[in-house]
């Protein structure tokens, strides 16, 4: 299994693995299709913990798996041009974009922003899911 697919698998399954925790005993019947999580009963950090996950996965390939280290990180965002963009986005632009999009990259730029962007749709399926991405508009499949 190449690189960047054991980075995904690690990131989905910090951030998948946190808010499955945090957000099954809330979803009762449907597993909260069309019926959004009360944002009222969830903590002040039970979504934003999981949005490290691509962090965390990158460190652990940086660190553990590749050995490449954090000096010299590759790629158009850095660890700090992260932060700057904000504390909560900085789990996902490091692990999005400093390091799975320069790994994708060489299969072209076209390939690897497609693949990239339906890695990251369907990371973010918890939340949509749960009602927590767009407040007051519930997921629903029917026209209204």
């Amino acid at each position: 299994m190449e690189g960047h697919s054991v980075f995904c698998l690690l990131a989905f399954a910090f951030s998948w693995g946190w808010w499955g925790i945090r957000f099954a005993p809330l979803w009762g019947a449907g597993l909260g299709f069309g019926h959004p999580i009360d944002r009222a009963a969830l903590g002040p950090l039970d979504v934003q913990i999981g949005m490290f996950g691509p962090l965390v996965a990158a460190l652990v390939m940086r660190l553990g798996v590749s050995r490449e280290g954090l000096n010299g990180v590759p790629g158009p965002v850095s660890p700090l041009e992260s932060i700057c963009r904000g504390l909560t986005a900085v789990g996902e632009e490091y692990g999005w974009r400093g390091y799975l999009l320069p790994r994708l990259l060489p299969g072209g730029e076209i390939r690897a922003t497609l693949i990239g962007g339906v890695v990251w749709a369907v990371w973010h399926l918890p939340l949509l899911v749960s009602g927590l991405s767009f407040p007051g508009q519930p997921l629903s499949c029917t026209a209204r």
